[in-house]
């Protein structure tokens, strides 16, 4: 079963056989924009660079790349004046439903917010996790689907998701 474990954060997300997930040590070429990817675990935002993604999860399939796909996705922001998610992410004219919550990622207690849009005759359902890493840096967690199974699909990762200890 493929993983992703980085020992800064403290945090093992396990992917079924058949996902994949890039980050900064199983990459094949650099990313298009370097500065907004993690080169090591220890390569965290700041003033200068507010966003590292840490991974991204795709589905694997056989025959080409689907239209239709779940995803997740980490990723941590510098944020001076704090996180706030609906200026992260504004509403817009196909939204449908919006609504926030707090659950447990990992060990950590995190806020969420929920949102399903329409486009293209479906419906894409997105889940955005966050909680505060240290002063002024947030952990994000992307989760998504463009079919409320592939989103259900995608959620369970996360779910199964553990807390590891740090390294000091």
């Amino acid at each position: 079963m493929p993983q992703y474990i980085n020992p800064i954060i403290g945090i093992k997300v396990e992917f079924p056989d058949n996902w994949s997930f890039r980050y900064w040590k199983n990459r094949k070429s650099p990313p298009v924009n370097p500065d907004a990817h993690q080169s090591s675990y220890d390569d965290l935002p700041s003033a200068k660079s507010p966003h590292k993604t840490l991974f991204t999860a795709l589905p694997r399939y056989e025959k080409g790349l689907p239209l239709l796909s779940g995803c997740v996705e980490f990723v941590m922001l510098y944020r001076e004046g704090g996180y706030d998610i609906d200026s992260e992410f504004q509403r817009n004219e196909g939204e449908v439903i919006r609504s926030y919550g707090k659950q447990c990622v990992a060990g950590n207690d995190a806020e969420y917010m929920h949102f399903e849009q329409r486009f293209d005759g479906c419906i894409s359902i997105r889940r955005v996790y966050y909680w505060q890493y240290q002063p002024e840096v947030w952990i994000a967690c992307i989760v998504g689907g463009n079919s409320s199974e592939q989103f259900k699909e995608a959620l369970s990762i996360l779910e199964n998701s553990r807390k590891l200890k740090l390294v000091q």
